[in-house]
């Protein structure tokens, strides 16, 4: 939800330094050295907002020709000063509970709304502040010390090698009661005056700029990411019902016009993934709702819809007030938010699914111990933003740390679920699982498949995801030992299938496990001398899952169930 800005300056370096310096801020900058070049571009790629020198203000027509151009005119500008002064005060910010129209001229002021010789008022001619709340400009203006920039210590807008200008310097007599500012003058000239362009400074139009402090970077980008783009300019909200298209122009312009306006009612948005309403009451957003989301997680994922219709109707407010955090702020963190989570979302294939496989330690992160259990059934990312209370961009942090940590995979989409056989194969199937059951053992057949309890975990939760799977009631025991991952019918046959962790330090407890079973496949390529011994002795079959399928993604269910088909085939003497 960027917000682009022309940026003018006769010093090249300076108005390099400065584009570079906000675009680091998330705004997007395009930048003129003269009148001319600076008219062109605004025509072309119609800004947001125009930010220009003192001295581009003072010693060019710039301003003039922006307020003689029908398409130009209402562009919002600021003017970057060396020192609040006569000429350009320091801007008065209204109370937040003062008028929407005062908060929305103190933050643009067009460029056409003063006529030459009028007095500066940041405010607009029609709203006048209480005289207890007027600005007190009798006060010195704050010493600004150009070397200590941020933008870079080479950029001195106050001085130049050129020589003297012809300019008049900033006068500070209006801060004559405290000492004059230390600042120095503007005297930094064109070095080749431009044809057609004046050496006096604009009496009027100029004043209808905001100044802004050229060293205080961090408060111009504040500034002009608090502008509604050019394209919301041009939505009548300042009375009655009305409707568009959000490809013209965005959720968090529409709520900044309103709020700006005091509009009570409700705005409906219609997107590709479903209908969100917001409410607002005086301009406040008061409750939001989209599809099955409340409250803020429905607004920050409204402000990232970028296609579909609104419609606004006045009216009352809800009453349910979901939403208490002012709407100002909403707006800040959304921008934030937006990026944020774009940029996390793109990380994650949105064609895949997530596959848990370790529960997060007690240590863990709270927002991590949340993930993990609402992965305890393999869900696509779109799924657990879904289902989760808490905020998109919390849950997509947390993932990235679980993926990070190995706690997490990713799987295809596409294999959330698989068939063991295919109906016309379940008789035959179910023949040979009832062939696998032990003379003398009570219960189901029973194959144990034998890997870390790493593997095991994906291997479970892809088994699970097998048709006609039965999870066990008992949650899946802490300790690693032998226990079951689920249970499939097959016909009216049932198969166990069991976990066997290759842990030597539990291998007493697989004697538990081992009589009776039809074999154990183990999945893991690497020895392990003690199951080898364990299997000979209870005379259960041990097969290899690459012998019998090659390499096998455990977490993959298609994969699973194939290898489950296999070992069944291979013990029932129908396999290789």
């Amino acid at each position: 939800m960027s917000r682009s800005v022309l940026v003018v300056d006769f010093d090249l370096d300076a108005l390099g330094e400065l584009a570079s310096a906000l675009r680091t801020r998330g705004l997007d900058v395009s930048v003129a050295t003269d009148p001319e070049r600076a008219v062109e571009r605004a025509r072309r790629l119609r800004p947001d907002v125009l930010v220009l020198t003192e001295q581009v203000a003072t010693e060019s027509d710039l301003i003039a020709r922006f307020a003689a151009d029908r398409g130009l005119r209402r562009l919002p500008g600021f003017v970057l000063v060396a020192a609040y002064s006569e000429r350009f005060p320091e801007p008065f910010t209204p109370p937040a509970d003062h008028t929407a129209e005062a908060k929305r001229l103190a933050a643009m002021a067009p460029l056409n709304s003063l006529p030459p010789g009028e007095p500066p008022n940041p405010l607009g001619e029609d709203w006048s502040a209480p005289d207890a709340l007027v600005a007190d400009h009798s006060r010195s203006a704050p010493s600004v010390d150009l070397t200590a920039n941020p933008i870079s210590s080479s950029v001195h807008y106050g001085s130049s090698s050129s020589g003297p200008s012809s300019a008049p310097p900033v006068s500070s007599s209006a801060h004559s009661a405290s000492g004059p500012s230390s600042a120095p003058p503007v005297s930094s000239p064109v070095s080749a005056p431009q044809s057609g362009v004046s050496s006096a400074p604009p009496s009027g139009p100029s004043a209808a700029f905001v100044p802004l402090l050229l060293g205080d970077v961090d408060l111009i980008a504040r500034r002009v990411m608090a502008l509604p783009k050019q394209r919301a300019r041009d939505v009548k909200a300042e009375s009655g019902d009305f409707r568009g298209d959000l490809d013209q122009v965005s959720v968090m312009d529409l709520l900044q016009l309103l709020g700006m306006n005091q509009r009570t009612g409700a705005l409906i948005l219609t997107t590709r993934s479903g209908i969100g309403e917001v409410r607002l009451q005086s301009g406040e957003i008061v409750d939001a709702v989209y599809r099955q989301l409340e409250g803020e997680k429905a607004l920050y994922r409204l402000f990232g819809e970028r296609e579909g219709s609104f419609t606004f109707t006045s009216g009352y407010a809800s009453a349910l007030r979901r939403v208490q955090v002012p709407t100002h702020t909403l707006l800040m963190e959304g921008m934030r938010r937006v990026d944020e989570v774009r940029v996390a979302r793109d990380a994650l294939p949105s064609s895949d699914a997530l596959l848990l496989l370790c529960p997060a330690g007690e240590r863990a992160p709270e927002i991590e111990r949340v993930v993990s259990d609402a992965l305890a059934s393999p869900r696509t990312v779109d799924e657990l933003l879904d289902e989760l209370p808490q905020g998109d961009l919390e849950v997509l942090l947390a993932l990235r740390s679980m993926l990070s940590q190995g706690l997490v995979r990713l799987i295809p989409k596409g294999a959330v679920q698989a068939v063991l056989a295919e109906p016309e194969q379940q008789s035959v199937l179910a023949a040979m699982v009832a062939r696998l059951a032990r003379p003398g053992f009570a219960g189901n057949p029973r194959i144990l498949f034998a890997a870390t309890p790493a593997r095991l975990a994906g291997f479970g939760h892809a088994t699970r995801r097998i048709a006609d799977a039965v999870p066990p009631q008992e949650p899946t025991p802490a300790a690693p030992v032998p226990h079951l991952l689920a249970s499939l019918r097959i016909g009216e046959q049932e198969l166990d299938v069991v976990a066997l962790p290759t842990l030597e330090a539990y291998a007493p407890l697989w004697s538990l496990s081992l009589p009776g079973s039809a074999a154990v496949v183990r999945l893991d390529e690497h020895d392990c001398p003690a199951l080898e011994e364990a299997c000979a002795v209870t005379e259960v079959p041990l097969l290899e899952a690459y012998a019998l399928l090659g390499d096998v993604d455990e977490a993959d269910p298609v994969q699973v169930a194939a290898l489950l088909r296999a070992s069944v085939e291979q013990v029932a003497g129908q396999g290789p």
